[in-house]
């Protein structure tokens, strides 16, 4: 079957190892899109710290955010399907990682917030500053999340080690929740059944396409549900061995220009 819409994640598939659009993928971007591909970033990142050169894109019309918690349609920034989590789950999830002693990330509509001292420890801590971008720093995001009546989107909590992730993960892991370890020590949560494969099938239900007309790239375990989506699936080289294990098939690495092997791969 034909296809017809690309969700490609961002970092570490798209984005090169120091977080770049090279000039390389844009142009693939370009000619795909140029020929009718509807191309999609999707993402486990929000809106606002998607690279602007994307949302700027003439031709990129959607954008998968949250990692499948937020379909919007650009350039009118309209949310076309959007599920977060319900405050009492998240006031549970935030007393768990609170009594697991991890520190935590939350996507709210009003911005990120970060709990001080969230990434002192993390060897990576300048590749996911530069992610994050701006966000507001809160003491105990719990307590914050009260007094304010925030609504959270998604949290990413960042464990000292895989013993502390391993102990949250089965916390957590009652079916409440839908849970994935996006980076070394990082545990993702969304509101359950909500992952990169639910994003891309609502935006598919609109635009009345099957799965098999998808092509998705990714690299981590964020991705896996979207990569077990359609048979037309790609794990980058540089991928978490969880996301090579969910692909059909393997590509070049993120430093490689993923656009441009895919673009070439549907004769672009």
């Amino acid at each position: 079957m034909e296809i017809k819409l690309i969700a490609c994640d961002l970092d570490g598939t798209l984005l090169d190892s120091r977080g770049r659009l090279s000039p390389e993928n844009l142009d693939a971007i370009r000619r795909m899109t140029d020929k009718g591909y509807c191309f999609v970033p999707t993402s486990g990142r929000n809106r606002e710290q998607i690279p602007q050169a994307l949302q700027q894109f003439p031709g990129i019309r959607y954008l998968i955010t949250l990692s499948g918690a937020c379909v919007t349609q650009l350039p009118e920034g309209k949310a076309l399907f959007r599920h977060p989590l319900s405050r009492e789950h998240a006031d549970r999830l935030l007393r768990i990682g609170k009594q697991q002693g991890a520190a935590v990330l939350l996507y709210t509509p009003e911005g990120v917030l970060l709990e001080h001292g969230a990434l002192e420890q993390r060897q990576d801590r300048a590749l996911l500053e530069d992610a994050i971008g701006a966000c507001r720093q809160v003491g105990d995001a719990q307590a914050f999340c009260l007094a304010e009546d925030v609504q959270v989107e998604k949290a990413v909590f960042f464990c000292r080690d895989a013993a502390q992730e391993t102990r949250l993960h089965r916390a957590l892991d009652d079916g409440t929740f839908q849970l994935c370890a996006s980076a070394e020590n990082c545990l993702e949560v969304t509101a359950r059944g909500i992952h990169k494969a639910t994003g891309i099938r609502a935006l598919l239900l609109r635009l009345k396409l099957l799965p098999e007309q998808v092509l998705t790239i990714g690299d981590s375990g964020n991705d896996v549900s979207m990569l077990e989506l359609t048979p037309n699936s790609f794990a980058v080289a540089n991928a978490m061995p969880e996301a090579k294990r969910a692909a059909r098939h393997l590509t070049v690495s993120n430093d490689q220009h993923v656009a441009l092997r895919i673009a070439r791969l549907l004769g672009i």
